[in-house]
């Protein structure tokens, strides 16, 4: 292995593990949560596209087809069922079959340790490979293919981060978004920041004054109190997601 594609390796794993820490606890319901394309169709357009390119190089057969992924998905073994450069419609992600969490992560990682197989077995020569792709000008060689299949992994690998922050926090907070979600971030706003109502309000575009602070107080107060409620009941897999919103008028 050279230090080129070992940088390669290290990218597409990188994205793994955003994808991995973004997903592992996520509900079915969360998996496919607006906006879309979901959490779900992405995880798996990630996994098709290293799955299809590396195999394409490899001259071997997809995972997705030879190790039987696709039965998995209950879908066809369709060799170019992704959405190929980008090109997925809202009928396309809608007639996405989700499966269990782990069957999306599990075919990711298989996918992967191809990958890495593969790319263990390339020179510098390899690398330098022209490929026979004459609709690309000028013709793309073997690492200019790998570092396209990188910009894609991790560009839908950020993307997946950031909706699962916008379904249970309405923003990307990485640093409050795990664990006890609401009130963990609550409690850190006060930590850093100071009063969470003030940052509740500088995000909803309101930068408060006293008379502000008095009128949204009581209402924040009875969203946290609702929001343990909440908290207490067991859903099992379902989930909610409450948001403040201190343009609602409040009468007290």
């Amino acid at each position: 292995m050279n230090s080129s594609t070992s940088i390669i390796i290290d990218a597409l794993d990188r994205a793994r593990s955003i994808v991995h820490g973004a997903v592992k606890d996520l509900s079915r319901q969360e998996l496919v949560a607006g906006p879309k394309p979901h959490i779900a169709w992405l995880v798996w357009h990630m996994a098709r596209v290293q799955d299809h390119n590396i195999s394409e190089l490899a001259s071997r057969d997809q995972t997705w087809i030879a190790d039987g992924w696709h039965a998995r998905f209950e879908m066809p073994p369709e060799p170019k069922d992704y959405a190929s450069g980008h090109r997925q419609t809202p009928e396309l992600v809608d007639a996405f079959s989700v499966p269990a969490t782990q069957i999306l992560l599990d075919y990711l990682d298989a996918v992967f340790e191809r990958t890495k197989d593969y790319l263990s077995s390339l020179s510098t020569q390899d690398l330098e490979r022209v490929l026979d792709e004459p609709r690309y000008q000028p013709l793309p060689t073997v690492a200019v293919r790998l570092v396209s299949v990188v910009a894609d992994n991790l560009r839908h690998a950020g993307q997946v981060e950031y909706l699962r922050g916008f379904i249970r926090h309405r923003g990307w907070f990485p640093a409050v978004t795990s664990g006890n979600g609401d009130q963990m971030w609550a409690e850190k706003t006060e930590e850093t920041h100071g009063d969470p109502l003030v940052v509740l309000l500088r995000q909803a575009g309101i930068e408060p004054d006293q008379k502000d602070m008095e009128r949204f107080r009581p209402l924040l107060e009875l969203y946290m109190e609702r929001l343990k409620v909440l908290h207490s009941v067991d859903l099992h897999d379902e989930e909610i997601a409450p948001s403040f919103h201190p343009e609602w008028n409040l009468k007290v």
